[in-house]
């Protein structure tokens, strides 16, 4: 086989393979993302309470970490506006790589536009609860409060009730600060 014929077989090989890979993302990006938001749907209420937040419809969000900086992994949910100050509220499924299988976790993400007030409800969660498991995340240009949970493979099936109580967990922590009242700037 020469170079040319070579090179040919690649690409009608490679072309059905990349298809087949293209439509399997597509699929698991609109499966991963309808879980999250019927998760946020159906707390949708006692989220918009517990945060001081508006009404508003969740779009799908996907983040794919894999750049030139070393990180890995990608996520995949949804994001809502929080703040008309810039603040987004994320519920979204995570995959890290690991040696073996790659790490699943249910995430409820607060994207804050400070780390200022990132520190100030972080230290109001932290002195009402100090068993309070929603966790302080910074990068470069970003500053965060986090509330994480393990999906086991085995656990799959499960993940509709593993956000909804990631969820219930969140508003009860911001409930027992009074609410996060996040409607004003």
């Amino acid at each position: 086989m020469n170079a040319a014929e070579s090179r040919r077989d690649l690409f009608l090989k490679g072309a059905q393979s990349y298809l087949n890979a293209v439509i399997a993302i597509q699929a698991l990006d609109k499966e991963a993302q309808d879980i999250c938001r019927k998760a946020y749907a159906r707390n949708a209420a006692s989220l918009t309470s517990a945060m001081g937040l508006e009404p508003a419809e969740p779009e799908d969000a996907r983040y794919d970490g894999n750049d030139d900086a070393g990180e890995r992994g990608v996520w995949l949910g949804i994001s809502r506006p929080a703040q008309a100050g810039g603040c987004l509220f994320y519920v979204y499924f995570e995959w890290l790589p690991t040696e073996g299988d790659p790490e699943l976790s249910a995430v409820v993400w607060l994207d804050l536009n400070g780390k200022r007030f990132r520190d100030e409800l972080y230290a109001r969660l932290r002195g009402k609860n100090r068993t309070c498991k929603i966790v302080a995340e910074e990068g470069e240009n970003f500053w965060g409060l986090q509330l994480a949970a393990p999906v086991q493979p085995d656990r799959l099936a499960d993940a509709d009730a593993i956000l909804d109580n990631l969820l219930s967990d969140w508003c009860a922590y911001c409930k027992s600060i009074g609410g996060l009242k996040l409607n004003r700037t």
